[in-house]
């Protein structure tokens, strides 16, 4: 009875020089993860599926997917093989299969992104300087005739600026959706040249 109680009065001891001196919170033994950095966490896993095309999929599912596909491909494992080791070889295996074949996406997707920005910016300075259009027209013109990958970007991005017409709200939508350095510098661009209320973006 004794050594309980002292294990409780030390316990206690512990909660409350941690929570005083360190800034501790919770019931663990080290620093509860903070929401902050529960976000980060969040915002570059729906960046990364923003990257792979799948910026609509929830991370709940995403996580669901994998989930049923370990259980799946354990149990399929369990009744090919029996016992432990080659059920879970072969979960890990199924559970896999969605991130590797997000990772091609995203990877082939960068690249024709990449590919597709040069002319992309050319054909938005020809179209504010030569033709008269304004940065968001000649944005979602190029957008609508951009890689078919990029298309439902700057459709969502055109949908915003309908809705509000405001360009830094519009851009702030399709860098989500992009999730590309070369659309966010383009962004940041076509935003400062906008406000500054000019067409010449060279």
């Amino acid at each position: 009875m004794g050594a309980a109680l002292a294990g409780v009065a030390a316990m206690g001891t512990f909660y409350l020089f941690t929570a005083c001196s360190l800034r501790w919170r919770g019931l663990g033994f080290g620093p509860s993860v903070t929401d902050r950095a529960l976000r980060t966490r969040r915002r570059d896993a729906r960046a990364w599926l923003a990257q792979a095309g799948l910026g609509d999929v929830a991370l709940a599912e995403f996580a669901a997917v994998v989930a049923a596909l370990f259980v799946g491909g354990a149990l399929v494992g369990y009744l090919l093989f029996g016992g432990v080791v080659a059920p879970l070889v072969l979960a890990g295996f199924a559970a896999t299969l969605p991130v590797a074949s997000y990772r091609q996406r995203r990877r082939a997707r960068n690249e024709k992104a990449q590919e597709a920005w040069p002319r992309l910016i050319e054909e938005i300075r020809i179209l504010t300087s030569s033709a008269g259009r304004s940065i968001p027209q000649a944005l979602f013109e190029v957008g609508r005739r951009g890689p078919v990958e990029l298309r439902p970007a700057f459709a969502a991005a055109e949908r915003e600026w309908l809705l509000s017409t405001d360009f830094t709200r519009t851009l702030d939508v399709l860098k989500a959706r992009l999730a590309d350095p070369t659309a966010d510098a383009t962004c940041e661009t076509l935003l400062i040249a906008h406000e500054l209320g000019g067409t010449d973006l060279d």
